[in-house]
This record gives C-alpha cells, sequence and structure tokens, in this order.
C-alpha cells in the first residue's frame, strides 16, 4: 500500500485506503492483545484436566469404600486429602461467569432444572458411572 501511495500521490483514496488499513490493524491488534483468547481456552482445559483426575482419585475412594477394603482412619484422610486437593485446583482455575455455567448445563442436558452453582443430584449422576449413580 506503502508504494502505491508513493508512486501515485495524487490519488487520494490510496491514501484512504492505507490509512483505514492502518487503522485497521490497529484495532485488531489492541483485540488480540487485551483479550487472549487461545491462553484462556488453554487455562480452562487444564483446569478441567486437573477435575477429572480428582474425580478419578474420588472413584477409586468410592470404590474401596463400597468393598469395605479401606479403615475408617485411611478413609478420613483420604477424603480431607482429595478435599485439600479440591480446594487447591478451584483457587488455580479460571473463573466462570454465569452465561458459561448455563452453557456447560445445557451440553449435560440439564437445562430447565433451575439449579444456579450448585451440584444437584442429576448433575453429578452424569458424571458417576451406573453402577455408583444415586438415581438409576
Amino acid at each position: 500500500m506503502l508504494a502505491l501511495q508513493a508512486k501515485y500521490q495524487n490519488v487520494a483514496w490510496y491514501t484512504a485506503l492505507g490509512s483505514g488499513l492502518g487503522i485497521g490493524e490497529i484495532i485488531f491488534l489492541i483485540i488480540q492483545l487485551s483479550f487472549d483468547v487461545e491462553q484462556s481456552a488453554v487455562l480452562h482445559k487444564n483446569a478441567a484436566l486437573q477435575y477429572m483426575a480428582l474425580r478419578d482419585q474420588y472413584l477409586s475412594l468410592i470404590a474401596d469404600l463400597a468393598s469395605d477394603s479401606i479403615s475408617s482412619a485411611a478413609l478420613i484422610l483420604r477424603r480431607d486429602h482429595l478435599t485439600e486437593q479440591y480446594q487447591i485446583v478451584s483457587k488455580m482455575s479460571p473463573q466462570t461467569n454465569y452465561d458459561d455455567y448455563l452453557e456447560a448445563q445445557k451440553r449435560l442436558g440439564l437445562k430447565g432444572i433451575g439449579e444456579e452453582y450448585t451440584w444437584s443430584n442429576a448433575e453429578i449422576n452424569k458424571f458417576l458411572p451406573l453402577a455408583l449413580r444415586s438415581v438409576k
């Protein structure tokens, strides 16, 4: 665009087009630097993977409890450890907003249940294997 402007200095619309493209690039750069969508997606994915690991540990704990292969003291220790891990992951996870929560409910097929930022039995059952669900 600069070459065209230099060669045809008397053509005003080359200057206007060049200025418009420059302004558009600046706006695009500001948006790109202000809203790092890719980084946000990576943070949410990492948090989801950490929550999945915790879920698997909870399932193991439930299985040990159901098979009576763990003592009460060991059960309490593992439960407390998992609770601490959950708190750490929760603190390090990116925040979601109400729209994100509604989208998650919709994708889980729970839209319209009326739960707001809580875990109903129906929501928890969606994550559990059939053998561990409270409502089959």
